[in-house]
């Protein structure tokens, strides 16, 4: 990495940094949640890692921690009706009714860390999520460069593994 964008990289991530943290003190979340009573929101996540995976190489916007991710979680539980896609459709279509505003969360590309570590955090939390599999046998993950891990994708055999929630039809 070239010397010179490592400064304004640091910049960039402390920026959003305190962004976020004045959004999420000042009480903006809340204010937009009361202001978005006819909006849905969809998450969308790349990556769940350790904290020892993580280390310095997390990039912003593409991954998080185990323990971040279970903070989201916790903010989702009391702030949103969190949905399956077929469920956020309905609701879109008027069929259904959510008390709070409906949250979808999907995973990018289909990493192995999302089944290792964002599966039992969902589970737990009773929550549904849908994973976009890259299935492109000609593509691999080890093409792109996400820092540790690269090229763990998920497994055939997890994709095939039955798994005893409400939202598995």
């Amino acid at each position: 990495m070239d010397l010179c964008y490592r400064p304004l990289l640091f910049v960039r991530l402390w920026t959003r940094r305190l962004l976020a943290s004045a959004v999420y003190y000042g009480g903006g979340i809340k204010l937009y949640s009361r202001l978005s009573r006819d909006h849905a929101v969809v998450l969308m996540y790349h990556r769940v890692l350790d904290d020892t995976e993580a280390g310095d190489t997390v990039h912003p916007g593409m991954n998080v921690t185990r323990e971040v991710f279970a903070k989201h979680l916790e903010y989702l539980s009391k702030n949103y009706c969190v949905v399956t896609l077929d469920q956020l459709h309905e609701w879109l279509l008027g069929r259904t009714d959510c008390p709070k505003t409906p949250c979808a969360i999907t995973f990018d590309d289909g990493w192995e860390d999302n089944y290792r570590y964002a599966y039992p955090l969902l589970n737990k939390a009773g929550f549904p999520a849908t994973i976009f599999l890259i299935t492109n046998s000609d593509w691999s993950m080890s093409n792109i460069d996400l820092g540790p891990g690269k090229g763990d994708g998920i497994g055939w055999d997890s994709v095939r593994v039955p798994h005893s929630n409400p939202y598995n039809s």
